[in-house]
């Protein structure tokens, strides 16, 4: 789906995202009035659509939506850091689960059928209040302590970053599983001239299975002159770089010398910026994968490469607190705070799958603490008593144990655990299939 709104600067602080099938004119009359507009027609791109937001509106028509209120519920607890609205019929009001979203989610609500003279005045009101409470984004924070650290290695990134974050060359980025490379990418857009202009994500692991991620594809890398002439100021995210089928990566690089023909014949440029990233390094890209090292070489203008946790164990701490203050607000527990022997157990274990693994164990430890204090046993590390172990074959027990952890956390829905772990249904279940977990119904045997 590519969300269709326009790049300008006059409504970078009034931008409204509605999650409503209608046509009705307060839609239109929001447009008119000079806000950014931005229909969400699948539920599962909101949360890339509000990640680096702040002065925003989301508004939730109830009696215009084909997303269930439970969905939109787990939504509206993903991005406490926008300000929610509703709009909804009387009858409406008298429905516990409608209550219930609109007490612990929305600052307001409003009556349909609306009136136009009273709809303005209560937007501008939202739009104002969000200035006031400017809600923090929980993204924020994460950034910041990817780039903060004393190893050289985060010092080091700290400092690549810095220097390119102005620049408008395309820029590879690598980092084992779980590192936060995509945050990393939108980051750098956000800290550019181009953070005015739209940001797509294609998830290169997804090209042979979703149609809406070629869609995207094909959209911005179609060789079409014209086509070349209509963007401005774009920037496109290629994740899981290594799984670019060939076929694709021929179609990127016909783009890249396209653009180099319209510049010279056109007197244009292609607007469109690269972030790409991969969890392979770039020797064993272009050796064991075989990718097209033309087309690599122009992706590869600067490489910035983020550290494990292994690489920063003095940081450790400090993303398990991040992580614990996220799922405090979301999740009904006792729990308030770690223990103090908990550093002993967070700087033992190897973390293979990084940022990713410390959050899901985070999360279940929140879960499963019996009382205010989150002791050592509410961790369900692998065992890492084999110090000669393989760091493949750590890396492979954790990650069966956060999928198994997802499961039981999603009773079982593999679709559910998927997107909690930020996957694919493909990758879902080549994992599962990896690991001989095999879904039976809905119950999971191992």
């Amino acid at each position: 789906m590519i969300v269709n709104h326009q790049a300008n600067v006059k409504k970078v602080n009034k931008k409204v995202v509605i999650l409503s099938s209608s046509n009705d004119s307060w839609v239109l009359l929001l447009e008119r009035n000079n806000y950014d507009v931005v229909r969400c027609k699948d539920i599962r791109e909101l949360d890339a659509i509000l990640e680096d937001e702040t002065n925003c509106i989301c508004i939730a028509d109830l009696t215009n939506c084909v997303f269930s209120l439970a969905c939109i519920t787990t939504k509206a607890m993903n991005n406490q850091h926008v300000r929610w609205v509703t709009i909804l019929n009387k009858e409406q009001l008298d429905v516990d689960v409608v209550r219930s979203f609109i007490g612990k989610f929305c600052s307001d609500y409003f009556l349909s059928p609306i009136v136009d003279g009273q709809f303005m005045p209560f937007i501008k009101h939202q739009m104002g209040m969000t200035k006031i409470t400017n809600n923090k984004n929980p993204k924020d924070v994460l950034i910041k302590l990817l780039l903060s650290g004393e190893s050289k290695k985060v010092k080091r990134l700290k400092d690549l970053v810095r220097r390119v974050s102005s620049s408008d060359v395309n820029i590879f980025i690598t980092g084992e599983n779980g590192t936060k490379k995509q945050s990393l990418a939108r980051y750098l857009w956000h800290s550019s001239g181009r953070k005015y202009g739209r940001f797509f994500t294609i998830d290169c692991d997804l090209l042979l299975t979703s149609s809406t991620q070629r869609d995207i594809f094909y959209h911005y890398f179609s060789n079409s002159a014209k086509n070349i002439e209509n963007f401005k100021n774009e920037t496109v995210y290629l994740k899981n770089l290594q799984s670019l089928p060939q076929d694709f990566q021929l179609k990127l690089l016909e783009f890249f010398n396209l653009d180099l023909k319209s510049r010279l014949r056109l007197e244009t440029q292609n607007d469109i910026k690269i972030i790409s990233s991969s969890s392979i390094q770039p020797d064993t890209l272009l050796n064991e994968y075989q990718f097209n090292k033309e087309l690599f070489y122009k992706l590869n203008i600067f490489h910035l490469d983020v550290p494990s946790l292994r690489e920063r164990s003095e940081d450790i701490r400090k993303f398990a607190q991040y992580f614990l203050d996220i799922h405090l607000n979301k999740i009904n527990t006792m729990a308030v705070k770690f223990s103090e022997d908990i550093d002993k157990l967070l700087l033992s274990y190897p973390w293979p799958n990084n940022l990713i693994e410390l959050e899901n164990q985070v999360k279940q430890a929140v879960i499963s603490s019996e009382g205010p204090v989150i002791t050592s046993d509410a961790f369900l590390l692998p065992s890492t008593k084999c110090a000669k172990r393989s760091l493949k074959s750590i890396k492979d027990e954790a990650e069966k144990d956060i999928l198994l952890s997802a499961l039981h956390l999603h009773h079982g829905q593999v679709m559910s655990a998927a997107k909690d772990l930020g996957i694919s249904r493909a990758t879902m279940y080549r994992l599962l299939s990896k690991h001989q977990i095999l879904p039976d119904g809905d119950r999971i045997r191992a």
